[in-house]
């Protein structure tokens, strides 16, 4: 009588409307089902924890959702059957009830499939303002999420605008290959519903990997994610267009500018169209960094949250070692360390 989704459970009336499924039927289908059902409406909807909510077979995420938000306003529920003859409880609402997360329902479905329950302070004050199209100079303590804090607006804004398919939509600029690979990564998440593409295009592999990635690049896509470097050698060699890049964005900037990549991602900024949204991003603000906001960013909206601060519960530590110790010591730091992560 109910089918598991990423995105919670289908409550037995959204069945009826979807599927055109009748009482009859589904007092067929429950003994198939092997569940207890004579417990099934006995859940106290004021006391139970999100997860359980979620748990359970007539209520869908959405509604789990609305249910603990007003609870948090102190508004109690008799029983369950008042969520299930509430036609308020949709997506619609949850999108009220959490304004900062102004997102379609495809993205909202890749969050809970997630687990991503809250936004973190730099997310709740970056994702609005990049909504209304404004450049933002952000920064914030290094494990505070502000990959998402980029990604979940450009994934809203490319949903929402006309893309020129054959041209690349949006430019995420990173530091080193391993970061463009976690932002990678995170994409296959938090759009796995919405039917986005994108390429990284970073260094470390061959002849066979530049190819790959300079066709992926001439085809267009919404997305590219790249190093500065090796889009740099791919706007050389192979004339890339990047005409068609309507936001630009510069992760963990004073690592790039550290590294030296000033000239260069000023070199690949003159290859866009003027008329471009920016949004740049960095843990620390040296004058290298506020010298490359004063080139790039046009009246910036500035978030600044605990500047040059690792966040709270991450423990950072140097080690001097050799190339093939690394695993050694990292299996080494599992056994000694009570940390969940490394």
């Amino acid at each position: 009588g109910y089918r598991k989704t990423l995105g919670g459970y289908y409550s037995l009336e959204q069945l009826k409307e979807v599927y055109n499924i009748t009482d009859e039927d589904i007092r067929n289908i429950i003994p198939y089902l092997k569940i207890d059902t004579t417990n099934l409406r006995k859940i106290d909807v004021n006391k139970a924890s999100v997860e359980q909510l979620k748990r359970h077979p007539y209520i869908n995420f959405y509604q789990a959702k609305a249910i603990y938000e007003l609870r948090k306003a102190k508004k109690n529920l008799s029983s369950i059957n008042d969520i299930l003859h509430l036609e308020e409880f949709s997506k619609n609402d949850i999108k009220r009830i959490t304004p900062e997360l102004d997102l379609n329902d495809n993205i909202l479905d890749g969050l809970e499939a997630m687990n991503f329950e809250q936004c973190t302070p730099i997310q709740e004050k970056a994702i609005p303002i990049i909504l209304e199209g404004h450049d933002i100079l952000a920064s914030a303590q290094t494990g505070t999420g502000k990959t998402a804090a980029y990604i979940l607006p450009l994934l809203e804004l490319l949903s929402r605008g006309k893309k020129d398919n054959s041209k690349v939509n949006a430019l995420i600029l990173m530091p080193t290959r391993e970061l463009a690979q976690q932002v990678d990564q995170l994409l296959e998440g938090f759009a796995y519903y919405e039917s986005t593409s994108w390429i990284a295009v970073y260094g470390g592999n061959d002849g066979i990997a530049f190819t790959q990635q300079q066709k992926a690049l001439n085809s267009g896509g919404d997305i590219a994610i790249a190093t500065p470097g090796r889009l740099l050698s791919h706007i050389r060699i192979g004339g890339v267009d990047l005409s068609g890049v309507e936001y630009l964005i510069l992760d963990e900037a004073d690592r790039m500018l550290d590294i030296g990549f000033y000239d260069d991602i000023i070199e690949i900024i003159k290859h866009l169209p003027k008329k471009h949204q920016t949004l740049m991003f960095s843990a620390t603000f040296p004058k290298e960094v506020e010298r490359l906001a004063k080139q790039i960013l046009i009246n910036p909206i500035e978030i600044k949250l605990a500047v040059s601060k690792p966040a709270d519960g991450i423990h950072q530590g140097v080690y001097l070692l050799h190339e093939l110790q690394k695993k050694e010591l990292v299996k080494e730091l599992f056994k000694t360390q009570t940390r969940k992560s490394i």
